[in-house]
């Protein structure tokens, strides 16, 4: 499931040397390294505030992905299928007037989830105001299906280019967003495909296919126009732990002008002993504003499989970024849009996925400026 596992074995070090066990209903401190906030995107304008992560309930544990639905309402999918927790969660988030602060929030039980038709391993999700509905990535099956909320069937699946078909291991798709026009759909897998290039590492990024899906009318249906190119960075700390260190994208946010946040979530490690690792365990995370447009369309070859890449990846400025060990962060998998402020500013949500059993279960709030 897209989690980043941490196994057993880790998990007893790590919480035999603190002590303390994550279990629900357990309150810990949710700390984080300094953040990189207000940092201003010269050639975007934009900057990001970071404010107070907010322990949301413990259960469901494993929320991967967030979305805006108005006013203080959102929805929640669950990617994890043996607990029974996979589906999708209706939620309502107050926030406080400036933003930087949650007041509340409610998130009904997994008895009482919204069961989505044939899901399997639901990683995100975006609400498609329009017509009532919400889409949502299955990174198992390798599909984006479109929802009925009322009675969680099927209305459309989303065609996507074979090659998403056939991802590395627990990498596969990961992110989804819609624009507030609802005319314009993005997705991309969590790390590079087999035929695209290598894995993130201590020393270099991993390269995913941001891909673009348009549609004339919102009731027409979505058309691949564009596939660009993203690289992450690489990690921060030197070492794997038996093949858990990675870094990718983890998430996707449509903004009103067009542009993207693209929310990049690492795990890694100081040691590659299990102890060094288990002390060293680290989750992190960062923001970067990206305008794919910038770049150039990319351009499709004669077969649908076959794509022929911008010259360069889309570049990139990081807005925000914040981490700390794995026992006092979130896991953040999902990102969205939320309401407009009083002073006009927008707010935007990070939701953590806690069912590894030791990242904390954490909503993050954000303020994000756009200068016009």
């Amino acid at each position: 499931m897209r989690r980043i596992a941490v196994t057993a074995a880790l998990c007893v070090l790590v919480f035999g040397a603190l002590g303390e066990r994550a279990l629900p209903g357990k309150t810990f401190e949710a700390s984080c390294d300094p953040l990189l906030g207000e940092a201003a995107s010269r050639r975007f304008n934009a900057t990001l505030t970071v404010g107070t992560p907010y322990r949301r309930p413990p259960l469901p544990a494993s929320l991967s992905g967030i979305t805006w639905a108005g006013g203080t309402r959102y929805y929640a999918v669950s990617d994890d299928v043996f607990t029974h927790e996979i589906g999708l969660y209706p939620m309502t988030v107050e926030l406080a007037t400036n933003g930087l602060s949650i007041v509340s929030c409610t998130i009904p039980s997994p008895t009482n989830r919204i069961q989505l038709a044939k899901a399997y391993d639901l990683e995100a999700v975006a609400f498609d105001a329009a017509n009532g509905t919400v889409w949502a990535a299955d990174e198992t099956r390798g599909t984006v299906k479109e929802y009925r909320i009322a009675d969680g069937s099927v209305v459309c699946t989303l065609s996507l280019p074979d090659e998403l078909r056939h991802p590395r291991s627990n990498l596969g798709i990961e992110s989804l967003t819609l624009s507030e026009d609802g005319k314009t759909l993005w997705t991309c897998t969590e790390e590079a495909l087999p035929r695209d290039g290598p894995r993130s590492s201590p020393t270099n990024g991993t390269t995913v296919l941001l891909l673009k899906y348009t549609r004339s009318t919102t009731k027409a249906l979505f058309m691949l126009e564009g596939i660009y190119p993203y690289t992450t960075d690489a990690w921060t700390q030197p070492y794997d732990y038996h093949g858990k260190g990675r870094r990718g994208v983890s998430g996707l946010c449509a903004l009103p002008d067009g542009s993207l946040l693209v929310l990049e979530r690492e795990l890694s490690f100081g040691g590659s002993k299990s102890w060094a690792a288990a002390t060293t365990a680290r989750l992190s995370f960062a923001i970067y504003h990206v305008n794919p447009s910038l770049v150039g369309p990319a351009r499709r070859a004669g077969r649908a499989e076959s794509v022929v890449l911008a010259a360069s990846a889309a570049e990139k400025h990081q807005l925000a970024s914040g981490g700390g060990p794995v026992f006092t962060s979130g896991n953040y998998e999902g990102i969205c849009l939320g309401p407009r402020l009083p002073d006009g500013k927008r707010s935007v949500l990070l939701i953590s996925d806690s069912g590894d059993g030791v990242s904390q279960p954490l909503i993050l709030p954000m303020v994000l400026t756009l200068a016009h």
